[in-house]
């Protein structure tokens, strides 16, 4: 029976001394399936150059033009060219006085919706994982049963592997499938951190 496909979550659940595990520092690190280190959001200081924004994250829900386009650029249905556009015009609206404070609170806000929806995918790919490892468990249990009967020629073992091997290679089918879903999933945390880093430099070439 092939289970090279369920190695890896088996040896997430069930810590075989035969794995190599990473000396994750928390359970949702050890659980997460994507090559790239899970971080729970990403950092202003990673993509804006401009004024610091410490405590503007409170406060860009309080001008009702900022929420709007803040808004209007966290939506999934705005586009690169949308959002650049939308950021030229809320700029030059802005009085010279108040525009780089208005366009840090601008980004603030950004920031803020962006990495909520990035952290409610992180939530999800987990949860994912999580359920991957329940199958492979359930699987595991199974084929070790299946191994225990093998040598057991009575009427009783065989029909109990003939259950078995159908049920193992339905849930196998289902495993496989899922994992395969696996790579694209990892991808979508990464397209919201390309988002972050577009929109906060287009903000910033419209900074004094």
């Amino acid at each position: 029976m092939k289970i090279d496909h369920i190695t890896r979550w088996l040896c997430m659940a069930t810590l075989l001394p035969a794995c190599s595990l990473s000396s994750a520092a928390t359970e949702d690190a050890a659980d997460w399936p994507c090559e790239q280190a899970l971080v729970s959001e990403v950092a202003a200081a990673v993509v804006w150059d401009g004024p610091s924004i410490d405590g503007l994250q409170a406060q860009w829900r309080e001008n009702p033009d900022v929420a709007a386009v803040v808004h209007r650029l966290a939506a999934r249905t705005t586009n690169e060219a949308q959002a650049t556009a939308a950021i030229a015009a809320f700029a030059e609206a802005q009085p010279a006085a108040v525009r780089d404070q208005r366009l840090s609170l601008l980004f603030a806000g950004v920031l803020q919706l962006l990495n909520q929806d990035r952290q409610v995918l992180n939530e999800g790919i987990l949860r994912y994982a999580r359920d991957q490892q329940r199958r492979a468990d359930g699987l595991g249990e199974r084929l070790s049963e299946f191994a225990q009967l093998e040598s057991d020629t009575s009427t009783a073992a065989q029909t109990r592997l003939t259950a078995l091997r159908g049920q193992i290679d339905i849930e196998q089918r289902i495993f496989d499938e899922r994992e395969s879903a696996i790579p694209f999933l990892c991808t979508r945390p990464r397209v919201i951190e390309q988002r972050i880093g577009q929109i906060a430099r287009e903000i910033a070439a419209h900074l004094e």
